[in-house]
């Protein structure tokens, strides 16, 4: 008798879809419902592939563009978009496995949230108000995630009214304990989230930005957490990097969560400008909070300079590579201002650099070496 209780408690636990092996958790901060299925794709369809690994989809705004709950539905329309989008890439590998999405609000750190779990992936959404340029809308009393973030608003409340967080510390201990909450069996978390180096990621949204950086700073206090950062707008002008599967995934993604916003009623984001996104995916890794994980090699380049005026011209010297370097720089306003390809050698490679055409500002020798970015500063002054 005792074996047969002890043989139906192992059945509960695996019908009850929990993974007695080690798994990963990866955490995918969308600032907006439409944000993570062009910028973090197809990285995003691998972890949700990946069915022993558990995937949370953070929306941190409603992207309501001031409309709070209202004009026919907005928010949610955008919303729908992006459960297509999960379901979408769930069932493009297991179509013999449907079943009803689960859609609940949980209570964490005293604050009710919105989740929506399709088989491993979570979809948690925030709901608080888009930021527009930074200001916030009138609509929604200028609130944002930046002001809220630089101190000018002491609170900031989710559009549709079910929660207000107190303060900075509130909402990141909130997030955090959310994310705690579904990684209790995780050998490592990954958080990934737009890249708030302006001279990698120029032009960038504010949501973007202060999104990443609340995600980067509670990184610190969650176990074994590694940060990935992703280039955003800026990818429109970046070479088409992806093919094949990973196109077609993200070609997929994208028509599903714009079906979202036509079938609610709102004018559909099939168009020249999103879709320019489709077949582009630029990430880096940042860190790790694990110590023992190798890293990254990093090609062995020094710039003769790091402080230049606008008419000379950065020197930069790189030792022998074992791989492909690319090379390129971006203007303040996001163009690719340089971009210079080294096939692998031997000996030390001297490259020149006409600074003449940028303006004086902080900007970044992006240096993409062994499949990582890594970033090498430089300032032009008056």
């Amino acid at each position: 008798m005792k074996n047969i209780v002890l043989l139906v408690w192992f059945a509960l636990l695996v019908t009850n879809g929990l993974n007695l092996k080690a798994q990963n958790t990866a955490v995918y901060a969308s600032p907006h419902p439409d944000d993570w299925q062009l910028f973090y794709n197809p990285n995003i369809s691998s972890s949700i592939l990946n069915d022993k690994d558990t995937v949370i989809i953070l929306h941190t705004t409603a992207g309501d563009a001031g409309a709070a709950m209202g004009r026919n539905n907005y928010a949610l329309a955008r919303e729908e978009g992006s459960l297509r989008g999960m379901r979408f890439i769930v069932n493009s590998s297991r179509t013999s496995e449907f079943e009803s999405p689960s859609v609940e609000n949980i209570t964490v750190n005293n604050h009710s949230i919105r989740i929506v779990r399709y088989k491993n992936a979570i979809a948690v959404f925030l709901r608080l108000p888009d930021g527009g340029g930074g200001g916030g809308y009138e609509s929604t009393g200028h609130q944002s995630l930046q002001r809220f973030y630089r101190g000018e608003i002491s609170t900031i409340t989710a559009v549709d009214n079910s929660t207000t967080y107190s303060s900075l510390d509130d909402l990141k201990t909130t997030i955090q304990q959310l994310i705690v909450r579904y990684s209790q069996k995780a050998k490592k978390v990954g958080i990934n989230v737009p890249d708030t180096d302006t001279s990698i990621n120029p032009g960038d949204h504010r949501d973007h930005r202060h999104t990443s950086l609340i995600m980067q700073e509670l990184a610190s206090g969650i176990a074994n957490a590694e940060v990935r950062l992703y280039q955003m707008y800026v990818t429109r002008n970046r070479a088409a990097n992806l093919s094949g599967n990973d196109y077609y995934i993200n070609a997929g993604t994208w028509a599903a969560t714009t079906s979202g916003l036509g079938d609610m009623f709102h004018s559909t984001t099939w168009d020249n400008t999103h879709n320019s996104w489709v077949d582009k995916q630029y990430f880096r890794m940042k860190s790790s909070t694990n110590t023992s994980k190798a890293a990254a090699v990093e090609p062995v380049l020094n710039l003769e300079k790091t402080k230049l005026l606008a008419n000379e011209v950065l020197n930069v010297a790189i030792e022998e590579l074992t791989d492909k370097l690319e090379l390129t720089i971006f203007t303040i306003d996001g163009a690719i201002f340089y971009s210079k390809e080294i096939d692998a050698q031997k000996g030390t490679v001297e490259v020149e650099i006409p600074l003449n055409d940028l303006k004086p500002g902080n900007y970044s020798l992006i240096a993409r070496y062994n499949k990582h970015y890594f970033t090498y500063p430089f300032t032009i002054t008056q």
